[in-house]
């Protein structure tokens, strides 16, 4: 191999790491909340990482809770006072490592200056925010600074070597697999050493024949969870069996898939027999059309199942039924 490569143990990448550098652009509000400037247009997500609709543009000032919170791996800091949550690398970035000599850029054909010089060199460290920019020119480009427009070549710089989100805990918190590499090098995805817990980054790699890519952080999900589709539209019920009351609204027919943790049986009392019903990991699902908007949601809660004949299983771990029809229908008895 001609290219370099890069090894990477999913046993190292996925230790704790102290994070002990702060944000530059904190300033503390009160003493439960503080204020944070967004570097780096983001999308507002709830407790369960579905998008919220709500965006957050960058160099826009909003208020949040200083505890971190992680989401599937991911750091994010809460809104104040909403069940709104911003990707933390938005606001405080991360560090990265200059790989090469590089200019810094407001367009794709103009130069400009960051801090006070006009090149940045090999081996200096730099912050950057959010994911790349892919700018007219085809080239793809991080944002280093603000509000001036300050870009430089994804090219010119190496994976994250720290994430500049201070921890709220003493034990720290995870940095996510994705987040050791810059996007495109993810996106374009991975080759695992056969019998090792190993990865190579595949942009990095050429090799003799074609080989399948992987995901390390789908194939994580994919062993912690199961995932349906909903083919049809689908009613959702109570722990207790009945079903929720969204005014006639049910999950809509949709092509994505959706995470589950549990499969049991539920005993319903309106058809007087136990049905397998799948928990939803998610709280908000688009809804069917009530003449309102296409893209109305409801809100099932944390406690929320389908059944599992309405549904589609579609990959991720084959669960098993917590229990049995004849034990659902006892404990729907004793109540």
């Amino acid at each position: 191999m001609k290219r370099k490569i890069m090894l990477i143990s999913t046993v190292a990448l996925m230790t704790v790491v102290p994070m002990i550098v702060t944000s530059t652009n904190e300033v503390r509000a009160t003493v439960n909340s503080a204020k944070k400037t967004v570097m780096h247009t983001a999308i507002a997500y709830d407790r369960d990482d579905n998008s919220t609709g709500r965006k957050y543009y960058a160099y826009d000032v909003v208020t949040v809770d200083p505890k971190k919170v992680t989401i599937d791996g991911n750091l994010y800091y809460k809104v104040f006072g909403k069940n709104q949550y911003l990707k933390a690398t938005n606001i405080d970035g991360v560090t990265r490592r200059m790989t090469h000599n590089a200019y810094i850029y407001r367009s794709s054909n103009r130069r400009t200056s960051f801090n006070g010089k006009w090149k940045l060199y090999r081996g200096q460290t730099v912050t950057t925010y959010g994911g790349s920019y892919k700018f007219k020119n085809g080239k793809r480009y991080f944002r280093v600074g603000g509000p001036h427009k300050q870009y430089i070549k994804s090219y010119n710089l190496g994976p994250v070597i720290n994430t500049n989100t201070a921890a709220s805990t003493d034990s720290g918190e995870e940095t996510s697999f994705a987040d050791q590499f810059i996007p495109e090098w993810a996106s374009d995805g991975f080759y695992r050493i056969k019998g090792t817990t190993h990865w190579l980054v595949a942009v990095l790699v050429k090799a003799d024949k074609k080989l399948p890519l992987r995901d390390p952080q789908r194939e994580e999900n994919l062993n912690k969870y199961a995932y349906i589709t909903f083919s049809k539209d689908t009613n959702v019920y109570n722990a207790d069996g009945t079903i929720q009351n969204h005014n006639g609204q049910k999950i809509v027919k949709q092509m994505g898939q959706f995470k589950v943790d549990k499969l049991m049986y539920i005993w319903v009392p309106s058809e007087k027999k136990a049905n397998l019903f799948y928990h939803l990991v998610g709280t908000k699902f688009y809804a069917t059309n009530t003449g309102t908007s296409f893209f109305d949601k409801i809100d099932v809660g944390h406690d929320a199942y389908v059944k599992a004949d309405d549904v589609k299983f579609v990959n991720g771990v084959q669960l098993t039924p917590l229990n049995t029809a004849a034990e659902a229908q006892v404990a729907a008895q004793k109540k």
